[in-house]
């Protein structure tokens, strides 16, 4: 969903839009990579919208509230988030630089998914695949 289609649809629903809203829609809107709270800190004091770490994490839950983004964890205790709007995908992650990379899988999960919940009896309603290791820069 583009940045205006997000707005419009959060001013449906009676939200007010304030300019960090907007600027946060639109970074995800238009960003490849997970981010977390201290990485959108220092895209808006880029783009001259000061807010503090409360205010933004208030708004990263009501985005995920309103199913705008998703968090994401690569296991490192630090959250980040990105546009639920994109096609579901994995990523890689470099352990030196830290770089992330989405990428798609040839094959499609919903098969082993099913077979994984009928074996165990679990309904699984979400999952997250990341590969670790070094870039081509960092190897």
């Amino acid at each position: 969903m583009s940045t205006q289609e997000t707005i419009e649809s959060l001013r449906q629903k009676g939200f007010r839009i304030t300019n960090i809203r907007r600027k946060l829609i639109e970074i995800f809107s238009t960003g490849k990579k997970p981010l977390s709270v201290q990485e959108l800190i220092e895209k808006l004091t880029k783009s001259d919208i000061t807010a503090n770490k409360t205010t933004i994490y208030r708004e990263v839950y009501f985005l995920l509230e309103q199913n705008i983004l998703v968090e994401i964890d690569f296991g490192d205790r630090k959250k980040r988030y990105e546009s639920a709007s994109s096609e579901h995908h994995h990523h890689i992650i470099c352990l030196k630089c830290s770089k992330v990379q989405d990428i798609q899988l040839e094959s499609d999960l919903s098969e082993d998914q099913k077979k994984i919940e009928q074996e165990t009896n679990f309904k699984i309603t979400n999952h997250s695949l990341e590969f670790f290791g070094l870039c081509n820069t960092c190897h």
